[in-house]
């Protein structure tokens, strides 16, 4: 999502023969949701994905992005869907058997957990997926925005401002975490300066 191959090819159009019957093509239409957060590209999103576990079960990262799908709608309702947070959590749980060692697995399942009100072990499994390589340049910000809702604020946000110093093409949540975290502690303004960056 913050690389350029990612970003350029999802600002492209899916090459029709690939658009909802391909792996590829179902992961970039859950890339493009996630990027432009449309409502509209949500459903096609979520059925191309469905497809693909279907078709290719042993991909983990179809499995983390259908998991992605299923949490942000059970939190946030984007569109009307059959997404509970059960299956939201057992997709990312399968992404995690699948391939052990990759971090927005273990990153889409502490979501999860945190989501359904399992704040321990969604704090062991942020901690999980950082100890993967405590150094990725890749999806720091997300490893950092979970604990800060996790209530590891201080650690949470040096993981946030880690990951914005190093990557200038990093996720917006880590914004989101950065508001959070100076709306709790009352800093008005810093809060605003940082709702405006995401």
């Amino acid at each position: 999502e913050q690389g350029i191959v990612a970003q350029t090819l999802c600002g492209r159009p899916v090459p029709p023969e690939s658009e909802g019957t391909t792996t590829y093509g179902a992961l970039l239409r859950s890339y493009r949701f996630f990027l432009t957060r449309e409502p509209a590209r949500f459903t096609p999103a979520l059925g191309a994905l469905r497809r693909a576990v279907a078709a290719d079960p042993e991909c983990s990262l179809a499995w983390v992005q259908l998991s992605r799908l299923h949490v942000a709608n059970h939190a946030f309702e984007v569109a009307p869907a059959d997404t509970s947070i059960e299956q939201g959590l057992a997709f990312a749980q399968n992404a995690v058997r699948l391939d052990p060692s990759s971090q927005r697995a273990r990153a889409a399942l502490a979501f999860a957990l945190l989501v359904k009100g399992e704040n321990g072990a969604g704090r062991a499994e942020a901690e999980n997926a950082l100890a993967l390589n405590p150094e990725t340049f890749v999806y720091l910000e997300t490893i950092g925005f979970l604990p800060s809702l996790l209530g590891e604020w201080d650690r949470g946000t040096a993981l946030v401002r880690k990951a914005t110093a190093r990557n200038p093409h990093h996720l917006p949540n880590a914004h989101y975490a950065l508001w959070a975290d100076h709306l709790r502690r009352g800093e008005i303004d810093e809060a605003y300066q940082a709702a405006l960056r995401y």
